[in-house]
């Protein structure tokens, strides 16, 4: 999605209250007075904002369904405020490396992905309110730190090079590679769930240094004693985590 950046006319909230004293059908009224009467709209109680075609609701179908141009920078600049709080309020995101707007942008490029080409009738079945939407957004803003955060993990870990072969895993991890507190302790509640050398040294080679298997076979000839050995092990340490309530949602 390429967010346009327009000079869009102030709301008039005389004119929209008209509107909706009218009952004038949602699907009827232009774009950009969409956009106002959603604006105005935002500042009711929830109840209120939860009707099934709710102004909001009818603005995210424009640009989700019908892709208009118009309506995704109206939302965007509607939601841009929210979507920063709901990241900034995700525990990881003091230690991202990535600036705010980025960020916001990763948001709303997840949310087009994820729905585009959607259908009216599937779009309104997933959705059947703003809070739905909303909902959906927020989970699109909690991902994007995740996944940005799970990515630096991997990156600040130097792979093996190519003296070092023989080495076997190091104890204490985040210390050894340098990583900050929060992965340091991430990691180290990991370690608790590694029940033995060969654990430890299959977890650091596949998911801190992203080791493909024959790498792994190759780097450690002595590890593996059958070749579903690497396999079963990689499902035990797995199984072993999601059963840790505080490691759940960085597994899934």
């Amino acid at each position: 999605m390429e967010t346009v950046l327009l000079v869009l006319s102030p709301c008039e909230k005389g004119y929209q209250s008209e509107k909706i004293m009218r009952g004038e059908k949602v699907k009827r009224i232009p774009i950009e007075e969409l956009g106002c009467l959603c604006q105005e709209e935002e500042t009711r109680p929830r109840e209120q904002r939860d009707k099934a075609h709710s102004y909001c609701y009818e603005l995210f179908r424009e640009a989700v369904v019908h892709d208009k141009q118009m309506a995704w920078t109206l939302i965007y600049y509607q939601y841009e405020g929210l979507i920063r709080f709901w990241l900034q309020r995700q525990p990881a995101f003091p230690l991202l490396d990535e600036p705010i707007d980025g960020l916001t942008n990763n948001v709303y490029t997840r949310f087009f992905k994820a729905l585009k080409g959607i259908q009216e009738q599937d779009f309104n079945g997933r959705f059947p309110n703003i809070s739905a939407i909303m909902g959906f957004l927020s989970e699109c803003a909690r991902t994007a730190v995740l996944d940005i955060a799970k990515s630096q993990l991997r990156k600040q870990a130097e792979p093996l090079g190519p003296r070092e072969e023989s080495i076997a895993i190091p104890h204490n991890i985040g210390e050894s590679l340098e990583f900050s507190e929060w992965q340091q302790a991430l990691l180290k509640q990991i370690e608790q769930h590694l029940h033995n050398e060969k654990e430890e040294i299959i977890f650091y080679a596949t998911y801190i240094l992203g080791l493909k298997a024959a790498q792994i076979k190759a780097k450690y000839p002595n590890l593996l004693k059958t070749p579903t050995d690497l396999y079963q092990t990689r499902l035990r340490i797995m199984r072993r985590l999601r059963k840790d309530p505080s490691l759940k949602r960085f597994l899934d």
